[in-house]
């Protein structure tokens, strides 16, 4: 586990040890350990704490680079950058030997295109040319050109492509809408990102069901340590309130406004403190039951628009994928989780728009 990873956790652990030590001598309701509302509050830090440990320490979906291993020499391996650029000029070589590619040749798109092979033979994405397609070369020796392709094509040919392309087309009713989802592929990790998923800058990794990277935690939210995430808010909210009560019922009395400062200044510091992380933990709580019971993230409510399975999407409507709130509700806590990423399926074609 890199360093870096454990850094945040210990620093937070540290803060939350301090906040503790500052509430026992402070208040008499913190110290009395023969009270059971006294050890209930310390079994319930002791939760918190372990519920932090296990959501900042454990993996939260990284998605595995594709290739490990490759057979490239180093000296002759290649970028995704310049074979892009092998390919643009084989393409333009290709315009210049047998004319306008669109209308005579079929060419494979580069997304559809496995990465490693992409590298080692950029020259494959013209292996797509179809052979009849071809010009044919002149049989005799001489510097004579290859024949381009012709420019006016007979109406019969034109008539029997269309037939075949109308063939091939698929009827939509008027009241349907095609909903396309574009591909996502990652430069930094060298793979095809999933839906949902999300490279992180600060982890360095894309993330499977990616939420968003918490700074307190100093790792990402995502698909495989949502649900402690969820449970950890839950308890540290009931801590925080819990403490809030005791610290503000312990504040001392007294005739002059400064030895009321003198005699409480601790407990006025802790009680700025906890009011501040308790709104805070308490909406942040709120907004994550809400993301729980539709079944959506923080990254694609922020940027559902800029999403590419996602702005296309009626906007105003429900996220794609929810399942209603018990089906959400079973996936978050309940649903087995697999040992690579889930795969999650958006809907192409949307029936009814407006009741979405």
């Amino acid at each position: 586990m890199e360093l870096r990873r454990i850094k945040t956790p210990v620093l937070m652990l540290l803060f939350d040890m301090t906040m503790l030590f500052a509430l026992f001598f402070s208040s008499e309701y913190f110290a009395d350990l023969e009270s059971v509302d006294t050890i209930s509050f310390w079994i319930i830090s002791i939760l918190k704490v372990f519920l932090y440990s296990l959501t900042s320490l454990k993996n939260p979906g990284f998605i595995n680079y594709p290739i490990t291993n490759t057979n490239l020499d180093k000296n002759n391996a290649k970028t995704i950058e310049q074979a892009s650029q092998d390919f643009s000029i084989e393409v333009k070589e290709c315009k210049k030997t047998f004319g306008n590619p669109t209308s005579g040749l079929s060419f494979i798109a580069l997304n559809e295109e496995n990465p490693q092979d992409l590298l080692a033979k950029p020259e494959k994405c013209l292996s797509t040319i179809q052979d009849s397609d071809r010009p044919k070369e002149p049989h005799n020796n001489g510097d004579q050109e290859i024949n381009s392709y012709p420019q006016e094509i007979h109406e019969e040919e034109i008539e029997t492509q269309r037939d075949r392309d109308n063939e091939s087309i698929i009827k939509i009713e008027p009241s349907e809408d095609i909903i396309i989802v574009e591909t996502r592929f990652c430069t930094v990790c060298n793979l095809e990102q999933p839906i949902r998923a999300k490279h992180c800058k600060e982890c360095r990794r894309c993330v499977a069901l990616h939420d968003h990277h918490c700074p307190w935690l100093g790792v990402c939210v995502g698909e495989k340590n949502r649900f402690y995430f969820y449970w950890y808010l839950v308890v540290q909210c009931i801590q925080l309130w819990w403490a809030n009560i005791w610290n503000i019922l312990s504040f001392e009395s007294s005739s002059s406004v400064i030895y009321w400062l003198v005699e409480n200044w601790l407990r006025l510091l802790l009680m700025i403190v906890l009011l501040f992380f308790t709104l805070m933990v308490t909406c942040l709580l709120g907004f994550h039951s809400y993301l729980a019971l539709h079944n959506v993230t923080t990254w694609e409510i922020m940027s559902w628009s800029k999403i590419s399975y996602l702005k296309n999407w009626p906007e105003g409507s429900q996220s794609p994928f929810s399942k209603g709130f018990v089906g959400n509700l079973y996936q978050y806590c309940c649903e087995k989780l697999p040992e690579s990423y889930r795969v999650w399926e958006i809907p192409r074609i949307v029936k009814n728009k407006e009741n979405i």
